[in-house]
């Protein structure tokens, strides 16, 4: 990223954030224009809508052959070719209309994509440089027409293990999803310090990539692979006309539409309509190998059927579902099998009976299906469990930009749903490229490591999370710890308090704050204080008087990341006799002081803490030991020293001093597998790391 992330748009091809509603509408139909048949010959003639100039219209091929510009006349004249197919299509039965959508989709992705530039006049193949990622960071694109597809030819990085390849790589890709273009690529190392081949696979497979020609039982398997443009990300909010009560309400799954139309067909006296956000990280069954996991599910749920009298038609059902396959099968065997299970009992069908069971064994809250006679392209959701509603006449926060509702969500968490903030931030493809970036630059890989102090139950067990907030630093844990907690608890408090670690899947994070804090300019103050963030008179505390600049301070001191969690085990830090530890407690110092990297040997503990024993002086007098206690002594706090790094992340350097495992990660050009950190926002009363 630039120094200033506002420069990152001075270079891009994509509309500007600061556009209105209608200049983002005209850029958008310009794009989308440019796809279309016959756009080719306009643009060679200069007919063609230039995307972020309303009113202005694109250079002709021959004012770019006069201004130098050979490269993009160069393009032009692969759009105009694809238009020659298009007119050729009909005396040839529509064959030769499949390439010309293929030369003008590469002709506008080299064209389109967010922050690149195309300055080679001398390539035939679109080459896109990326100056905010490096100086010579590019990717290669060229037409496939065998695959009705763009491919990739390169991706070369400036400076390999610093994640600017991966963020090449998520433009191309959030730009094909745009376009609903199809990619292909061959995994094919090139140059030193980069991935090797098996790794570029791991790589692209994390990326939506899969094998086109898959043939596990081939020692040697034909390696192109392919990319299917993802659908469109939905409406965040979600509708439903609910009945005041149900026969096994708890059994069941809940459904919701983005629909409001639709839900609002079932709404009358008896019912209550409800609203709801769209959840982080919704196992979508659209998603490349989700819809084959609900269909594996299903077909070893029949296959386990000890008597199948009765339900013979709705086995065959689901067999039906299975073999079309896809969202729509996997929805189809779904709803098969519920008939099954209501039948086997002898009752009338439990909604979302299967689709329940499904999440429970998957550890999952929502998923998406297709409701039986539904024709519409956005698919519903099913919850788990009742989702938390949102109350239509509180006043949405819908119309505060994505920099205001985080200044909001920053200022008082309590207030503003961190699924709404998460569903936001997803929503928006360059928010996720550039969190992405910002964690690969940090030397992050597929697994994030977060720690977040959490409350015991009153049995003494740890709550299951959903969606959390954390820091990513380690070494702001102790700071979030007292920020947290200053003030509130005595050294007498219970020990209720613990700090865990989730090392959460990459694909599980809805957002990392820091990478967009650039965005909260004094301008979102209006807005957020209107809305009343931050404005109550609370005993004690000030009403703020900047949101911005008290957000991004909060922001940079807890290194905020939201993140799904469900499903995950944390680790809990314990104490030296292996229990859960108090961090409220003394015991707490010595792995605060180790996060903070003050402490990193024996002779720091007895600087820092000079009343400090790991182990009891009379004790093990008592036992007489043979090792000397100053020895032993020393060995215990070099083993507690060990442990407490391993919980945080942290390496001794050979010269003194510390190292995280990010630190390790780039000296290696790799990102670990796990490395990571949690903690939360907002104003001091309403902290959410302690929840």
């Amino acid at each position: 990223m630039a120094d200033n992330p506002e420069d990152d748009f001075l270079a891009s091809s994509t509309a500007d954030p600061s556009m209105t509603l209608g200049e983002a509408a005209y850029a958008t139909g310009a794009i989308g224009s440019s796809f279309a048949p016959g756009a080719g010959v306009a643009d060679v003639l200069g007919y063609a809508p230039d995307p972020f100039n309303p009113g202005q219209m694109l250079p002709s091929f021959s004012e770019n052959v006069a201004q130098g510009n050979y490269i993009d006349a160069g393009i032009q004249t692969l759009g105009l070719a694809g238009d020659a197919f298009y007119a050729a299509a009909p005396f040839t039965a529509g064959i030769a209309a499949l390439p010309g959508g293929v030369l003008k989709g590469a002709q506008a992705l080299a064209k389109t994509l967010r922050g690149g530039t195309i300055p080679n006049p001398k390539t035939t193949t679109p080459q896109v440089f990326f100056p905010d990622l490096g100086e010579k960071s590019h990717v290669t694109l060229q037409p496939d027409v065998k695959n009705d597809a763009v491919s990739i030819m390169y991706i070369e990085a400036d400076k390999p293990g610093q994640g600017q390849g991966g963020e090449m790589l998520r433009r191309v890709t959030e730009q094909a999803d745009a376009t609903g273009t199809r990619l292909t690529l061959y995994p094919d190392p090139r140059g030193e310090g980069g991935l090797d081949q098996d790794e570029l696979i791991e790589f692209y497979q994390r990326n939506g990539f899969e094998f086109q020609y898959p043939d596990p039982t081939n020692p040697d398997p034909i390696l192109d692979m392919v990319r299917e443009p993802r659908p469109p990300v939905q409406s965040s909010t979600l509708y439903r006309s609910e009945a005041q009560s149900y026969e096994s309400p708890n059994e069941g799954a809940v459904f919701y539409t983005p629909d409001k139309s639709y839900a609002e067909l079932y709404a009358s006296e008896d019912r209550v309509f409800r609203e709801t956000s769209l959840p982080a990280n919704v196992f979508d069954i659209r998603e490349p190998g989700n819809s084959e996991a609900v269909l594996n599910w299903v077909d070893q749920k029949i296959s386990n059927l000890e008597d199948i009298s009765g339900v013979s038609v709705d086995i065959r059902d689901v067999y039906a579902g299975i073999e079309q396959g896809g969202p729509q099968g996997a929805s189809r065997a779904l709803a098969a099998y519920n008939t099954i299970l209501a039948k086997q009992a002898d009752r009338s069908i439990i909604p979302g009976q299967a689709e329940k069971m499904f999440m429970q064994d998957f550890g999952i809250d929502a998923m998406t299906i297709k409701e039986a006679g539904r024709d519409l392209d956005e698919y519903s959701v099913a919850f788990k469990d009742a989702p938390r509603p949102t109350d239509p006449t509180s006043g949405s926060l819908s119309d505060l930009s994505t920099p205001e509702l985080i200044t909001s969500w920053v200022i008082e968490p309590s207030k503003v749903d961190r699924a709404e903030v998460a569903s936001r931030l997803l929503s928006q493809p360059d928010v996720v490229s550039r969190s992405n970036q910002a964690l690969d630059t940090l030397g992050y890989g597929d697994t994030v490591p977060m720690f977040r102090l959490v409350k015991l139950t009153n049995d003494g067990d740890l709550q299951p999370e959903g969606l959390i907030s954390a820091t990513l630093d380690p070494n702001k844990v102790p700071s979030n710890i007292k920020f947290l907690t200053q003030g509130k608890f005595g050294m007498t408090t219970p020990t209720d308090y613990r700090l865990v670690r989730y090392d959460v899947p990459r694909e599980k994070i809805a957002g990392y704050l820091p990478a967009v804090s650039d965005d909260i300019k004094r301008t979102v103050n209006r807005a957020v204080k209107e809305k009343g963030f931050g404005q109550d008179n609370v005993p004690g505390m000030t009403t703020v008087t900047n949101p911005a600049k008290y957000a991004k301070e909060l922001i940079d001191l807890q290194d905020e990341i939201i993140a799904d969690v469900s499903g995950l085990k944390p680790t809990v830090l314990v104490d030296d006799s292996g229990r859960p530890m108090n961090m409220l407690s003394m015991g707490g110092a010595l792995p605060k002081l180790i996060a903070e990297g003050r402490v990193t040997t024996p002779e720091d503990i007895s600087e820092i803490l000079p009343n400090y024993f790991a182990l009891n002086p009379m004790e093990y007098a008592r036992q007489g030991n043979d090792i000397p206690f100053e020895v032993a002594e020393k060995q215990a706090r070099e083993a507690l020293i060990s442990r407490y790094q391993d919980f945080f992340g942290i390496q001794n350097k050979a010269e003194g001093g510390v190292i995280t495992l990010a630190d390790v990660a780039r000296n290696m050009n790799r990102g670990p597998r796990g490395v990571g950190s949690l903690a939360p926002i907002a104003r001091n009363m309403y902290r959410t790391m302690v929840s």
